[in-house]
């Protein structure tokens, strides 16, 4: 998937937090975020594409009746986090019962996704 130019500053500004996101989002994590993850997540089917994935906190709510899961965000340094925090490296070391796919790109643009 292409990459606008003017996609380029949020692609640096999430590249430089990605390691310190989750730590930055931890509060509202515990307080909010994870209680509407849930109910987002719920009762979902078929196949997932989540746009702007960041470091991937809604993955562990997605329920194993879904077949596949691709996330897409601008930012590659999000995307490693991804891999490392749910150890995707490795093939076939996923823990979830449906693929997993990251694609770094730019959804504004729409091309090349599928």
């Amino acid at each position: 998937m292409k990459i606008n130019p003017l996609s380029l500053i949020n692609n640096t500004k999430y590249d430089k937090i990605s390691m310190d996101y989750d730590h930055l989002d931890k509060e509202s994590e515990i307080n909010i975020h994870f209680k509407i993850r849930k109910l987002v997540c719920d009762g979902l089917i078929g196949n997932v594409i989540e746009v702007g994935v960041g470091t991937g906190n809604n993955i562990p709510y997605y329920p194993n009746t879904i077949k596949s899961f691709t996330g897409i965000d601008i930012s590659k340094k999000m995307l490693d986090m991804v891999k490392k925090k749910y150890n995707l490296e490795k093939v076939n070391n996923n823990k979830f019962l449906f693929p997993i796919s990251l694609v770094q790109g730019d959804v504004g643009i729409l091309q090349g996704i599928m």
